[in-house]
């Protein structure tokens, strides 16, 4: 029940700033496990309209990263962590983790 108020709540953001920062990457957030594809989608749109957020650019990373594209989305977890250190402990778990793992994890059998 939470999961569907904040995705309408997300979405009725972006029904009124279709490039509201906290709804796009709020969005992509809620998708990125059930749903990489969409999460990768709003994350581009998050990192197209604002360069210099580091959640858009983790999350773009994560999405990829979801969608078995490893190398791409490092690249964007490591432009993340360029604009803010402090994700540097969350990256480093998400770049060592065996690919398998995090497939296996989206899948709900982690």
């Amino acid at each position: 029940a939470w999961f569907d108020k904040a995705r309408d709540d997300y979405k009725a953001g972006l029904a009124l700033d279709a490039n509201h920062l906290e709804c796009l990457v709020g969005l992509a957030a809620l998708n990125v496990l059930k749903s990489p594809e969409e999460a990768l989608g709003l994350a581009e749109r998050a990192v197209a309209a604002h360069p210099k957020s580091s959640h858009a650019w983790y999350l773009r990373g994560q999405a990829k990263i979801f969608l078995g594209k490893r190398n791409d989305g490092i690249d964007d977890i490591d432009k993340a962590v360029s604009l803010d250190a402090s994700l540097q402990e969350q990256a480093i778990v998400l770049k060592s983790t065996p690919l398998e793992q995090i497939l296996k994890e989206r899948k709900g059998g982690g």
